[in-house]
């Protein structure tokens, strides 16, 4: 079996700085999530790992299908570079084009809670995708993500 990462809510923690987020539009101070890094991109350079990185970091072969806007590419490569230096990232222009990546023996872990199909998802459990249903399987602690991948690695 394959697993393929997503990075932000699962590897990076791009909400540190509203830890409580529990909608995925939800506005802070008037701005959307993407407005808010877009006006301090430094924000993809040095936001935290979350409480998941110490499960995916060393892992041989990782790879982190993610879609961002193109000018995050930059300040995305470079915080893999940092966390993440074994790690293939691939751009994906739309959250769904995640989906082609998915197959009969390949799983995504994700968080995020607007894709097609969760049948090939291993969803990180977060406050703004508990109306998910039908995932592969929710995961709320890190130590059950390690569990999974000891299991499919």
């Amino acid at each position: 079996m394959t697993l393929l990462f997503d990075l932000d809510g699962v590897i990076r923690n791009l909400h540190f700085w509203c830890p409580d987020i529990a909608e995925w539009t939800q506005k802070f101070n008037g701005l959307s999530f993407c407005d808010t890094v877009d006006r301090d991109l430094s924000i993809l350079e040095t936001a935290p790992p979350t409480e998941y990185y110490p499960v995916v970091k060393d892992l041989p072969n990782l790879v982190i299908l993610t879609h961002q806007p193109p000018k995050w590419y930059r300040g995305t490569t470079k915080w893999c570079k940092r966390y993440l230096p074994q790690a293939s990232v691939v751009f994906v222009d739309e959250a769904r084009h995640k989906m082609m990546f998915l197959g009969d023996e390949t799983l995504l872990i994700e968080d995020s809670p607007v894709l097609p199909d969760y049948s090939r998802i291993i969803l990180i459990d977060r406050p703004y995708n508990q109306a998910v249903t039908g995932c592969y399987e929710r995961v709320s602690i890190p130590v059950r993500l390690g569990e999974i991948i000891d299991q499919y690695a």
